[in-house]
């Protein structure tokens, strides 16, 4: 699908106007296009303030009120001459229409400014297909699996697909049903939150991190630091996450110091 479709689908979700093919496609699209889910939500801002200009009623109250003055000239000529310049086309509110087509391409190429410059956050988020290698899996080779660890190897493969909201329901289930276990399993979590930080649950995302962050023997730490770097980012809490990418970008060991150094330079 173009940009330019899903586009069309955007605005004609909050026109209120979809036709049923198109609500799957657009469902289907906010399931599974992270870019695109995010489009819809910037776009929300940019509708309302469209709307709120009422362009549309200002071009029919223009119409009507100009109908109504070719209609007053069109007598005052047949009243002289006898007869009408068909072809003749009176506009005496011309400077109103080039306002109202400014400020449409006002919003309009802002909008298009918007799509073309990535946020701080888009453009340093990675979801690091690497945390979820299954480690159970290659250690115990052809080994049969626990129930707990089939679990945890299915929630880590949705990870990989990008199927963050299967893998945040099969890892919140782990740890409700095994939390003697999970409770030191730090690398589910740290997949667990950056599966919400994928799926625009930035809050709980910061939550899951921290748990890490703060868990005795966690050798996760670090991920976790640069996560909720770039959660307070998304949050547009920049003092707090520069707080945080400075203390990285300090730390010559820091598996993410060239990371923190970019994002820092971004803000």
């Amino acid at each position: 699908m173009t940009n330019a479709d899903k586009l069309r689908l955007i605005e004609e979700h909050y026109r209120g106007i979809l036709n049923a093919n198109d609500k799957v496609s657009f469902n289907q699209l906010m399931k599974e296009d992270l870019a695109f889910k995010q489009d819809v939500k910037d776009y929300k801002a940019i509708f309302v303030g469209f709307e709120s200009l009422h362009v549309e009623n200002f071009q029919n109250n223009l119409f009507n009120f100009e109908a109504k003055h070719q209609t007053d000239n069109k007598t005052k000529v047949l009243e002289l001459n006898g007869t009408v310049n068909k072809t003749a086309v009176i506009r005496p509110l011309k400077k109103f229409y080039m306002a109202a087509a400014a400020i449409a391409l006002l919003i309009c190429a802002t909008f298009g400014y918007n799509q073309m410059t990535a946020s701080p956050f888009d453009d340093n988020f990675i979801a690091d297909a690497e945390i979820a290698v299954h480690i159970e899996s290659i250690r115990g080779g052809e080994q049969e699996l626990s129930q707990e660890e089939i679990i945890k190897k299915i929630a880590f493969s949705a990870y990989q697909k990008e199927e963050y909201d299967k893998a945040i329901n099969l890892l919140e289930g782990y740890i409700t049903d095994y939390p003697e276990k999970a409770a030191k399993d730090f690398q589910s979590y740290l997949v667990l939150g950056v599966s919400q930080l994928a799926s625009e649950k930035t809050i709980e995302s910061i939550e899951t991190f921290n748990y890490v962050l703060h868990g005795k023997d966690s050798s996760y730490k670090q991920q976790s630091e640069w996560y909720i770097s770039l959660a307070n980012v998304k949050l547009d809490k920049f003092d707090e996450a520069e707080n945080l990418l400075t203390i990285i970008a300090s730390q010559n060991g820091h598996c993410h110091k060239k990371d923190a150094i970019k994002l820092l330079a971004d803000l």
